[in-house]
């Protein structure tokens, strides 16, 4: 296994698996690469209308900006805790799952790790699995780590 992939969202649950990752896996002198996608639906409208719209396209840009700089944030800490490599990607689609699924093929990745965070039973009816999507359509084995 020589490329890793961490798709990770930013609930503490998820965040606080992190550490749970090395037990499964031995991540000394991997390249490990965190990645994250989020919706980038935006309003098309100025930020300067009276009725505010969420987000709009200038919030999107900054939206992206720190969701960067937090997940680069995380994948240094995460490689000086575990002496590896660790690289952050964060994407913009109108369809997470498979901007995930589609880089993760293009970039052959072999192992991608999805931190599963604990849902009630409503929220579980409700939640899509991001995990079994990958487990379909990607072709990376895939390790789901319950958060």
């Amino acid at each position: 296994m020589d490329k890793l992939a961490i798709c990770i969202n930013f609930e503490e649950d998820a965040l606080a698996a992190l550490d749970q990752i090395g037990k499964y896996i031995d991540l000394k002198g991997k390249k490990v690469e965190f990645l994250h996608a989020w919706n980038n639906e935006y309003y098309p409208y100025p930020g300067s209308m009276v009725v505010a719209f969420y987000p709009n396209k200038e919030q999107c840009v900054e939206i992206q900006q720190k969701m960067e700089e937090e997940l680069a944030k995380i994948a240094s800490d995460f490689a000086q805790k575990n002496n590896c490599e660790a690289v952050s990607k964060v994407f913009q689609s109108l369809s997470e799952k498979k901007a995930i699924c589609e880089y993760v093929d293009e970039n052959k990745i072999d192992l991608s790790v999805c931190l599963v965070p604990k849902r009630d039973k409503i929220s579980e009816f409700f939640h899509s699995s991001f995990c079994h999507y990958l487990q379909v359509h990607s072709q990376s084995n895939v390790l789901c780590v319950k958060a």
